[in-house]
């Protein structure tokens, strides 16, 4: 039977705390009985008012809880030996209507001067648990006792309860019908709207989350494309410098011959000519060089040999001026830790 209930019951998640929580027992107390209780608080004015309680009392998860989520008004002749039998027939026969799962673990007594007797002590002890809950109706104050351990706190959760809510709609008590289904219709249109803001904020929260991490994933999407166009400019102007390195070469090689050409039958040029050659076969040579230093710069752009000092931070503000490419180098060169490259160690600069 116990393992029964335990799969009948399982631990609220959304609970509000009460009190000083007690080491042994811990008392939960559904949202609709605790409105449902103030609400006969409020309309109790002479005589002390009597409620069943209905829910459960088990050991789970290593400690014994007892869970209270329904109500059934009662009289005080279930106190009673001459008529105590048939007030908890129709206490039974109403719980056979409206709780069916459930099962009696306490009574609730509301008003403004409760006196615990020895008859209803007697009355607890017709069912398993001994779950008592006082609440003076002045004081505006619950005391809650199992057994004869009273507990310092409680808890207050939220849970869909149409049982307790069909009987809250039809328990046709004291107080005026009209009156009461009229407060009780608004008290459970409260909670509805409390439930609505809870999901509504819960449903904003996750949009700006959401909004958060699309924001971040274009701003990696624009810094990666800025690299990316950054490192064709570099080589869209080293090749622009070697075409017009060529053409200046082309450009001095006419010019020498159109030298040669018209001053050949002149003696007086002779000197000058060897001098245009001379020039011609110097810049010539440094044109080779500066080719030649081009096309390095153009491996060493796309393949850089680790020397000693030298890190990737400094190796990317070198040839990009900045060090957003360096996550990109480390994918290229399947490099785990920025920090720990090998001189020598041959760098893929880009694919």
């Amino acid at each position: 039977m116990n393992n029964q209930k335990e799969c009948l019951v399982r631990l609220p998640r959304n609970v509000r705390k009460i009190g000083m929580e007690d080491k042994e027992i811990s008392v939960y107390i559904e949202d609709y009985l605790y409105s449902y209780i103030q609400y006969i608080a409020r309309n109790t004015e002479k005589e002390n008012k009597i409620i069943v309680l209905i829910g459960h009392a088990l050991k789970l998860e290593g400690k014994f809880c007892v869970f209270a989520y329904g109500a059934i008004c009662a009289t005080d002749v279930i106190f009673s030996s001459n008529s105590q039998v048939e007030a908890w027939k129709n206490v039974y026969a109403e719980m056979e209507k409206y709780y069916k799962n459930g099962e009696v673990i306490g009574i609730a007594e509301i008003g403004s001067d409760i006196i615990f007797t020895k008859e209803k002590k007697e009355a607890l002890q017709l069912f398993h648990n001994d779950i008592r809950i006082e609440f003076n109706s002045i004081q505006r104050k619950i005391n809650i006792c199992v057994g004869e351990k009273n507990i310092d706190g409680y808890y207050i959760y939220y849970e869909k309860n149409d049982e307790m809510q069909e009987y809250m709609l039809m328990c046709k008590g004291e107080v005026e019908p009209e009156r009461k289904d009229n407060q009780l219709l608004e008290e459970i249109r409260e909670k509805i709207n409390q439930m609505s803001l809870r999901k509504q904020k819960k449903t904003m929260t996750k949009r700006c989350v959401i909004g958060t991490f699309v924001c971040v994933i274009m701003i990696l999407l624009i810094v990666e494309m800025q690299d990316y166009f950054h490192k064709d400019s570099t080589l869209t102007t080293m090749k622009q410098e070697q075409i017009n390195a060529k053409k200046q070469r082309e450009n001095k090689t006419l010019e020498v011959n159109r030298n040669e050409n018209g001053t050949d039958k002149k003696e007086g040029h002779k000197e000058k000519i060897e001098s245009l050659e001379k020039k011609y076969a110097d810049d010539e040579e440094n044109n080779k060089n500066s080719l030649e230093k081009h096309n390095t710069e153009m491996e060493l752009i796309q393949f850089y040999e680790v020397k000693p000092g030298d890190s990737l931070e400094g190796i990317c503000r070198e040839y990009f001026g900045n060090i957003t490419a360096i996550g990109k180098i480390m994918q290229i060169n399947q490099i785990e830790n920025k920090n720990r490259i090998v001189v020598g160690q041959v760098l893929k600069m880009w694919e």
